[in-house]
């Protein structure tokens, strides 16, 4: 079993901490084009996780102290908190890709790991990926996924799911690993868990 780091986005935070994300799924790096690659991706030892893991959540945040000689506090972008104070300059907050173990909040035990086509996603495990109803009041994803589309709305969970997909994506890596191309993905189906008893504090 191993200890590893997992990226989220402020929307798939909260979904997680409001217990309505369970599954995540994640694009194989290298897409396979032949029978033997794909035999080789099902072998031990080729997924990113595996049931048992524990991934620590990494997500945008900061360290704010309120003025100087107050020892920093920890803050969460997901959370909607934004630090400010009349002796202090802008937030500035911190690349998930940088957080430290010490600032971890969130922590997941892997229970499945599968090997699909992205389009084999329905509407139910959309849901279990976060997109439930309530993820349409989600300012962030009707702010930048539904924007383009009426607020006010019915859309299935499928739909939701594959323009949030596809605005984690940078423009150049659409043709490899967007919605319309179908890729590979690693479907991930996790529950919250504690702490690692020897988690590092500082």
């Amino acid at each position: 079993m191993s200890v590893k780091p997992i990226i989220f986005s402020g929307p798939m935070v909260r979904a997680i901490r409001d217990g309505r994300k369970s599954v995540t799924r994640r694009a194989v790096k290298l897409q396979p084009d032949a029978p033997e690659d794909l035999q080789i991706l099902r072998e031990p030892g080729y997924a990113p996780h595996n049931p048992g893991d524990t991934l620590w959540v990494r997500e945008t945040w900061t360290e704010w102290s309120w003025r100087e000689g107050i020892a920093p506090k920890l803050y969460y972008r997901a959370n909607g908190e934004i630090p400010t104070g009349s002796a202090t300059p802008p937030v500035l907050w911190r690349s998930a890709m940088f957080m430290p173990k010490t600032a971890a909040r969130l922590f997941l035990t892997v229970e499945d790991v599968r090997l699909e086509r992205l389009w084999d996603i329905t509407d139910e495990d959309a849901e279990r990926e976060g997109f439930t109803e309530d993820a349409l009041k989600d300012d962030e994803i009707d702010r930048q996924v539904l924007g383009p589309f009426s607020s006010g709305g019915i859309f299935k969970p499928r739909f939701v799911f594959a323009l949030y997909w596809d605005s984690l994506r940078k423009p150049a890596d659409l043709a490899e690993y967007g919605w319309n191309v179908n890729p590979w993905v690693w479907r991930i189906a996790f529950r919250q868990c504690e702490k690692p008893e020897d988690w590092p504090e500082s």
